[in-house]
Formats: C-alpha cells, structure tokens, sequence
C-alpha cells in the first residue's frame, strides 16, 4: 500500500531545469525514490556521432537518494501529489516493471523525448489520467517544479 506520492524537484546549478523523480511512501513507512536519469557511461552507436546515455531507473531510500545528490550540493524541493491510493499504486508498480524491462532492453535518454520529466510525465498519465497540451510538457522541461500544480489543475 502507498500512502503519499511526492515529486522531488532538484534544480541543476547551471541549468534552468533540475531533475525530477518520485517519493512513495510505504505503508510501513519507508519512503522510496524511483528515479528515470542518464546512466554515467555513454556509448556512441552511430560511428562516433553524438555520444548518447543509456536510461535507467534508481530505486533507493529517499535516505540513501539525498546523501548521493547532496555530494553535488544539490538542494531538494518536494511537492506532494493528490493522487489516490490505487493510482499511486498503479504507478509505483508501472515504475517498478519499466525499471525491469530496461535492465533487459536499452533505451536511449534523450533531454526531450526520453529524460526524467517526460517518464514521469508518462507514468502520471497511465496512472492518474490527466492531460497536458504540448506547450505545458515544453514549459514543463523549464519549471518541472510545476508539475503538481500543473496535474491539479488539469484534473480538477
């Protein structure tokens, strides 16, 4: 059972943008981060055009999430979603099975098409039924800290 969904913003220090991911909160109490991000090495597989990163999905204790991030003196916003508890099951178990399906078959992370935001936004969608004009996902990329005003007002 997850009692709280949270989108976690960290802003990039060079960037407009930041990085965002997802906290569940267990029944338990564990708070878990499932995090769409650029794995480290990149591969180049068009003879040496563009160097490319592979995606990937981090599933850590938001503990263990914030000591790895504050090494790059990140600083974290987090903002609380209204979603009920069997979408933001959905949506915990759709994370899970995308992270496994990737560990078995390369995708490529692309900043617009494939990146953090964009996955998130694509699991909210399955799971929470909500829409975005292609404007809002746009301006998304620049504000991602938006996201959960974006989500109510658009279901609401």
């Amino acid at each position: 059972m997850i009692s709280e969904v949270r989108l976690l913003y960290a802003p990039f220090k060079r960037f407009v943008s930041g990085h965002v991911c997802l906290v569940f909160l267990l029944a338990d109490g564990k708070e878990v981060v499932i995090s769409p991000e650029a794995q480290a090495n990149r591969f180049v597989p068009l003879f040496g055009f563009m160097p490319f990163y592979k995606l990937k999905y981090s599933k850590l204790d938001y503990s263990e999430y914030v000591l790895k991030y504050q090494k790059t003196s990140r600083s974290f916003n987090s903002t609380k979603l209204e979603i009920g508890s069997e979408s933001a099951l959905s949506l915990y178990e759709e994370m899970n099975e995308r992270m496994t399906r990737l560990e078995q078959k390369n995708e490529i992370y692309h900043i617009l098409f494939n990146s953090c935001i964009t996955n998130t936004l694509r699991h909210l969608k399955q799971s929470v039924k909500f829409d975005l004009n292609l404007v809002q996902i746009v301006s998304l990329h620049f504000k991602p800290h938006m996201l959960a005003h974006v989500i109510r007002k658009t279901r609401g």
